[in-house]
Order: C-alpha cells, then sequence, then structure tokens
C-alpha cells in the first residue's frame, strides 16, 4: 500500500513539531495539537477545528480539501452516477472530458451529512474551469444580460467561470484587456447593454446631429454651426471600428 498523506486530509491535527521529540511520562496522542518547541508541552495558539463535511468524491477524481470549508476538485464528467449520494452541479455526456473547480467557503460543509457538493448559488467564491460541461445550478445576479446569451444550462463549449459578492480587476502596471469575438455585454440594475449595439447607437446619434436642421421663418437652417466639433467626435467613434 502506498505512503498516505494524512496531514492533508481534512481536520486532520495541526503538526509543527509534533514529532520532534517524546516527552518523557506523558501523552499527547489523544490531544494532537502543536508544540512551539522541542520538548514543551503542546498548546492551541491560532488554529480552531471546526466540523467540515467531505465534498463528494467522484471515481477518478483528486480532490484537495481544507480544514475550513474550501476545495479545489480535478474531475471529469460522470454519467453513471446511481451510486453516489451527491450528484455533481455540472453536467456532460462525453465521460473523461476535465472539469475543475476552485470552491472557497463551500455552503454545505457547515451543514451535517456524510458528503455534501459544492453549490454555485451559495459557495462564497468560486473558479471553474470547464470544457464541455453545463452548470445546472448557477443564477445570474441580473435576469437581463443582453440579447442572445446561451444559459449555463445550455452551454457545452469550454467556458472559466468566476462568481463572488464582489469581482476585482488590478492591473498594475499595464492594461486590463477584455477581447471578444462577438460580443461584450454588461448588465446592471439599470441597464443591459450589449457593447457593439451601445457604439452603433452612438455613431448614429452623432451622425444624425451633424445632419440636423431645424424649420424657421425663412425655411431650413443650415447645420450646427459647431458641426465641426461633432464631425471630430464622429471620426473617433469610427476611427473604433473593427
Amino acid at each position: 500500500m502506498p505512503a498516505v498523506g494524512v496531514h492533508g486530509q481534512v481536520n486532520n491535527n495541526i503538526m509543527p513539531f509534533i514529532q520532534d521529540t517524546r516527552v518523557e511520562q506523558k501523552n499527547y496522542q489523544s490531544n494532537g495539537i502543536s508544540s512551539t518547541s522541542k520538548s514543551k508541552p503542546p498548546e492551541q495558539i491560532s488554529f480552531e477545528s471546526r466540523d467540515v463535511v467531505t465534498i463528494q468524491p467522484y471515481q477518478g477524481d483528486t480532490i484537495l480539501q481544507d480544514r475550513f470549508g474550501s476545495a479545489l476538485r480535478f474531475t471529469s464528467n460522470h454519467t453513471e452516477l446511481s451510486p453516489y449520494l451527491q450528484k455533481p452541479f455540472w453536467e456532460g455526456s462525453t465521460v473523461g472530458d476535465p472539469f475543475v473547480a476552485l470552491s472557497c467557503g463551500i455552503d454545505g460543509t457547515k451543514q451535517s451529512g456524510y458528503y455534501t457538493i459544492e453549490n454555485p448559488d451559495k459557495d462564497s467564491s468560486l473558479i471553474y474551469l470547464s470544457s464541455t460541461q453545463k452548470i445546472n445550478n448557477l443564477n445570474f445576479s441580473q435576469d437581463n444580460i443582453g440579447s442572445d446569451v446561451k444559459p449555463l444550462s445550455s452551454y457545452t463549449d469550454s467556458q472559466v467561470i468566476i462568481s463572488s459578492n464582489r469581482l476585482i480587476f488590478n492591473a498594475r502596471q499595464d492594461e486590463v484587456v477584455l477581447a471578444s469575438k462577438t460580443d461584450i455585454k454588461l448588465a446592471t440594475s439599470n441597464w443591459a447593454v450589449d457593447i457593439d449595439n451601445l457604439i452603433t447607437q452612438l455613431e448614429l446619434l452623432v451622425t444624425a446631429i451633424t445632419k440636423m436642421t431645424h424649420t424657421t421663418g425663412t425655411g431650413p437652417s443650415g447645420p450646427p454651426i459647431n458641426v465641426a466639433d461633432f464631425n471630430k467626435v464622429l471620426n473617433e467613434i469610427k476611427s473604433m471600428k473593427q
């Protein structure tokens, strides 16, 4: 039987110095907390143990789960699910296609039970890397996220999913680059915007202003007296077009 790294298992006692030396006539096996130096009785410093439910393993998985309710899962698609207590939150038709889930603050680990499973809607923060998987229970923060967006429950191409209460992208020395083959969608509580359509409408608006005339007592007026300013803006907008 190969060696098993028990110190990587959930709720294993912290181990610094625990086997550095033997303390004569004392037995700390039943209370395996750390000793801060040789021959010194163990003392608890900062670690507070908690009961953490193990996430459901599927055959072939590699799982790193900590003692506090977070986990990194390397897994794949599974089609025969009847033997498992918890069913996966991802779904794919081709067995063996890879899927990676990094989850912080898994909601179910705080509950009771033999196994739990990650919950995209309730876990504190998550990053998923998919190849062919659909995600069945992750709801967007806005119902309307723009036109022609395929739901996560039916999208089967590769994708990266990031979800939390807040997302910060901080480029310390250079640009933040967002590039899309089709479009970029922005959705807030008041607006759902397709970037392509937004810039197209802006171009049409400025074009209309440059041609604007008004009815007067002597006939139609000429274009705006500052039409050159509008033309400059229009040229800048057109220069952005791919």
